[in-house]
């Protein structure tokens, strides 16, 4: 027991995640055993508690496996797509639900290839798709919290920055059938690798939230990194509240992400971001203002630390130039909607954007590393001092 502790600790979780998983479940099933014959001097007098754990645990695998056969159509691949620069994998998995997603959600990702089909990995659901003929509850509330008496068919959407065992299998998965066969596997002009896979996914979990955030006159999101996630999935929420055209209070969204390089934004912009901000634009009577600080670094750890770095390469000003000008082309019919890229040496201002809603009713969402977190908490907090009324904060789960 006291090892099962030891090897669950966060840092064996982040960067051994398969060793703790492997380590955590066979060390469980050698407990229950030792237990067993542990106290089998009491003819059977505890084994009932014993019997109660391996059925807790059964019944916690039969689950597990029947959500995993009514989720996911057993026969159709997913798609991957590599983007080198980015160092980003997209991954869109066709699933069949009676609900509909909600932000906050993840899923277990199995990658059915090679020696190792029963490893599983979760990702926060980022986007999803769904068919226009299914549309949410009519309720006083104007839910977006959907229910169907039969299952519909709507892709979910994960983006995987990836590092070591299950994405770095992912990523090099994508590159091999690249390689295997040019023909079948296309390639895009932006040098992005897309390729068929074969996985499945188990979920939802987590506490999905139900924030209302057009309740709020504005809102705005502090992200870090991959954190990006939460927000394009309240943006998905966002744009689905906004095409029901019920009155709503919300105005203003800012959205202040802190990222290692432009790439990773350019990526998501192309995907996520630039699609939302052309859909609520084109088919939203009225449109939110949505304002984007970018603040690219070469290192988190630099950018959150020392809040100085060496200067940036030619490369990464080029960059940078693109993200605004991918930005500014989206946005060119919509001129209450701007950007604005800092270099390295600069640092997310929290508190200052938070100073400027003047009082007004918002919602704060931060996903991002400890230290982000916590100097967005603290910057509520003195918001709040100062008679800032108005300020809910939303605290996500970055961490695994």
């Amino acid at each position: 027991m006291s090892l099962l502790c030891v090897f669950s600790i966060y840092p064996i979780r982040k960067h051994l995640y398969e060793f703790f998983l492997l380590f955590h479940i066979t060390f469980a099933v050698l407990l229950l055993i030792a237990i067993f014959y542990h106290v089998s001097i009491f003819d059977g007098e505890y084994n009932g508690y014993i019997w109660a754990c391996a059925a807790v645990w059964s019944l916690d695998r039969l689950c597990r496996i029947s959500r995993i056969v009514s989720l996911n159509f057993l026969g159709r691949k997913s798609t991957a797509t590599f983007n080198p620069d980015a160092n980003t994998v997209s991954l869109d998995v066709p699933v069949r639900s009676w609900l509909r997603p909600k932000p906050g959600s993840y899923y277990f990702v199995y990658l059915v290839h090679g020696i190792k089909p029963w490893e599983s990995h979760p990702f926060t659901l980022s986007s999803w798709t769904i068919p226009s003929e299914w549309e949410p509850e009519a309720d006083s509330s104007h839910s977006t919290i959907g229910r169907t008496t039969k299952p519909k068919n709507l892709n979910l959407s994960f983006i995987v920055r990836p590092h070591h065992s299950f994405t770095g299998r992912l990523r090099n998965l994508i590159i091999a059938n690249h390689n295997r066969d040019q023909e079948n596997v296309a390639t895009s002009s932006t040098g992005r690798i897309q390729s068929p896979v074969r996985v499945l996914v188990e979920g939802p979990y987590g506490s999905p939230h139900t924030h209302r955030l057009d309740r709020y006159k504005s809102v705005l999101f502090i992200i870090g990194g991959s954190g990006i996630t939460v927000a394009l999935a309240y943006f998905r929420t966002l744009l689905d509240v906004l095409k029901q055209k019920h009155p709503i209070r919300l105005q203003q969204i800012n959205l202040v992400w802190a990222v290692r390089d432009a790439a990773m934004f350019l990526e998501v912009f192309g995907d996520e971001l630039g699609a939302f901000w052309r859909q609520q634009n084109s088919e939203v009577s009225s449109a939110v203002k949505l304002q984007i600080d970018l603040y690219i670094s070469d290192s988190a750890a630099t950018l959150h630390q020392s809040g100085t770095s060496s200067p940036p390469e030619v490369g990464e000003v080029e960059e940078e130039k693109r993200a605004e000008a991918a930005v500014t082309a989206a946005t060119a019919s919509d001129s209450s909607s701007s950007t604005r890229t800092s270099s390295a040496h600069s640092r997310t201002s929290t508190e200052a954007s938070i100073n400027a809603t003047n009082g007004q009713k918002m919602a704060i969402v931060c996903c991002g590393p400890s230290r982000m977190a916590d100097d967005t908490r603290a910057a509520v907090v003195s918001a709040l001092a100062k008679g800032y009324e108005g300020i809910t904060f939303y605290p996500e789960q970055f961490n695994w």
